[in-house]
């Protein structure tokens, strides 16, 4: 949108709009807000957090990663971590201090893009929904899915790298300075070291950037440019490569660079039915036609706000009726609209902003870098739904894979289409009204969902630095680390079967081996028979057998189901040991949690 089209949008903006800190501290109050509201509610109590916290707390400890602990993506982000470990201490309080600047940088950068590509008034809804939607989001009963504790922080990390690479893209649209391509490169490299996803999202928009930069830059200045990227995004990879070599053989340095790589082409995980329907493939029709089905309530309320912005008479009035209308649309029909499939077209909507916005830099239409930066950053949002596609939503994995498409949705309803009205002819503050009042009732709809699911949240789980909230049953793993305290002194080791990774971590227990889950996707990754062969090297102290159901994996239960080799080994060399707490029901047999300890058989002693 350009520069003209937005100074006349901005006088049916309230003056608020027109103020430079407004936006920022809008934001800023909102993210105070929900930071306070939600405060120690993120983490899971069980599942995937706990290896965020073990294994910095272990490489903290002189442990080295992919020799020591076995661990699946890049070093970047667990190194991160082990660093402010090593400095601060062990705990969970360090850790979300640590990461809450990187989740501020994101707000930043979001703001600075989308305000470059949309405008103000676009930029500041884009912060807001940012905060609101995702950055604190506790939508789900589990935890994990939000940007301050997320089950990976290679996403919190990776994603503030490839904005923090889009916005030096953009300026060497601008600049066409070596310098800028080159910082751009070390970023983009450095998301190499997190997840794979990341890294090609960031590398398809990258290499739409630099192919606009190509199209208009002679041919010296465009090599140059070109060159400093590359060679800059190799840097990082080869730091890696040369650091993890002090501590281990060239092979395993070179593996463990690589990160998600060696996996994603063997292509075994892929094929579990989890990812399958996590895709939206499981039911393929299905999923096109709910995707089409949502893509046809979008335009046909686009639509209608769009027809009752045009006539330009009775401003005041129809804006009233409009936030109104909007704002009711939705409280009246929130709990009949499934909330987790209305943002399937997302990845439409990504797709028809990169063609849009490539014709309008290629065609020169308006500003060519506004173009160029929306087109880019238009790609990184597509190639990020690739793994949710056709089950495009922002729960789950879409906390981060949807993110920047869910921008480019707010972008569009406050920046592009206002103006577009505006062009036209139509009173886009009517429009602005009616879109303000509808997405602000999905705000509030999915904050009420945060409401409830911190509602249920009422056990504290750990202590001190540790201590955060949890749902009921997680009572038993306080009670099972205060036993493993007690039972298990400082310098034997505790493995937990299948999931548990948290209580070693809550205890200060390390494991036996490098393996610190023992699910589906992880035997897959690692082998079930190099598991086997680490607990004959090593065999743990003291065994868990904490319950963990995995049916979306397409099997239920560890030893039955998946696992047998090494439950039978388990059950040949260890027994349970009698607690005077209660730990549960049994697990792995049924629906209700359950932990027993298992010790040493007496001729294993």
């Amino acid at each position: 949108m350009t520069g003209s089209a937005m100074a006349n949008l901005s006088r049916f903006a309230p003056p608020l709009w027109r103020r430079r800190w407004f936006g920022p501290a809008a934001l800023s109050v909102a993210a105070a807000v929900m930071l306070a509201w939600t405060w120690g509610t993120w983490p899971d109590a069980l599942v995937d957090f706990g290896v965020q916290l073990y294994v910095p707390w272990r490489l903290a400890a002189g442990d080295v990663l992919y020799r020591d602990i076995a661990h699946y993506t890049g070093p970047l982000s667990v190194y991160y971590n082990a660093l402010v470990f090593r400095l601060f201490g062990p705990s969970l309080r360090v850790l979300v201090l640590a990461n809450l600047p990187c989740l501020a940088g994101i707000a930043a950068a979001i703001y600075f893009l989308t305000w470059q590509m949309a405008g103000r008034m676009a930029a500041v809804a884009c912060g807001l929904s940012f905060i609101l939607l995702f950055a604190f989001a506790h939508p789900m009963p589990g935890g994990n899915y939000n940007y301050v504790c997320p089950y990976e922080y290679d996403y919190t990390h990776g994603m503030l790298l490839c904005l923090a690479c889009l916005i030096f893209l953009g300026r060497v649209l601008q600049s066409r300075r070596s310098t800028d391509a080159a910082i751009a490169g070390l970023l983009a490299g450095m998301v190499f070291l997190t997840r794979a996803e990341l890294f090609v999202a960031v590398a398809a928009a990258s290499g739409l950037g630099l192919l606009l930069v190509a199209i208009e830059h002679r041919e010296s200045g465009r090599v140059a440019v070109m060159l400093s990227f590359v060679a800059a995004a190799l840097v990082p990879v080869a730091l890696s490569v040369g650091l993890l070599t002090l501590a281990e053989p060239l092979p395993t340095a070179v593996r463990g660079t690589l990160g998600m790589w060696p996996a994603l082409l063997r292509g075994d995980v892929a094929h579990l039915p989890f990812y399958r329907h996590s895709m939206g493939l499981d039911h393929l029709h299905r999923s096109m036609a709910l995707m089409m089905t949502w893509s046809g309530v979008y335009l046909a309320i686009a639509g209608a706000l769009v027809m009752w912005a045009m006539p330009r008479r009775w401003a005041t009035a129809s804006s009233i009726a409009a936030a109104t209308m909007g704002a009711a649309l939705v409280g009246c029909f929130w709990k009949q609209v499934p909330w987790i499939s209305a943002f399937r077209p997302l990845p439409l909507i990504a797709l028809a902003v990169v063609i849009w916005a490539m014709i309008a830099a290629v065609r020169s239409r308006g500003d060519r870098c506004v173009a160029a930066r929306t087109a880019m950053f238009a790609m990184l949002a597509l190639v990020l739904l690739g793994k949710i596609f056709f089950y495009a939503r922002i729960v789950h994995y879409g906390c981060w894979l949807a993110m920047p498409a869910t921008m480019l949705l707010v972008a569009a309803v406050f920046g592009w289409i206002p103006a577009t009205i505006q062009r036209a002819g139509g009173n886009a503050a009517v429009y602005l009204a009616g879109a303000a009042g509808l997405w602000g009732a999905v705000l509030a709809v999915h904050l009420m969902m945060t409401a409830t699911a911190i509602g249920q949240l009422t056990q504290i789980v750990g202590s001190g630095g540790d201590a955060f909230r949890a749902p009921p049953w997680s009572i038993y793993v306080n009670r099972v680390v205060a036993a493993a305290r007690q039972i298990i002194s400082p310098d034997q080791t505790l493995n937990c079967f299948p999931e548990g990774i948290m209580i070693n971590y809550l205890a200060r227990r390390r494991a036996a081996t490098p393996y610190v889950n023992y699910n589906p996707p992880d035997l897959l990754l690692f082998g079930e028979q190099n598991m086997l062969e680490a607990l004959r090297r090593r065999p743990p102290d003291y065994i868990l057998i904490v319950h963990k159901d995995t049916r979306e994996f397409g099997v239920r239960f560890f030893g039955t189901d998946y696992g047998r080799e090494l439950f039978a080994w388990i059950a040949s060399h260890y027994q349970p040991e009698p607690l005077p707490v209660d730990l549960g029901a049994v697990p792995l047999r049924e629906d209700r949690f359950g932990i027993r300890l298992l010790a040493p058989r007496a001729a294993q002693r």
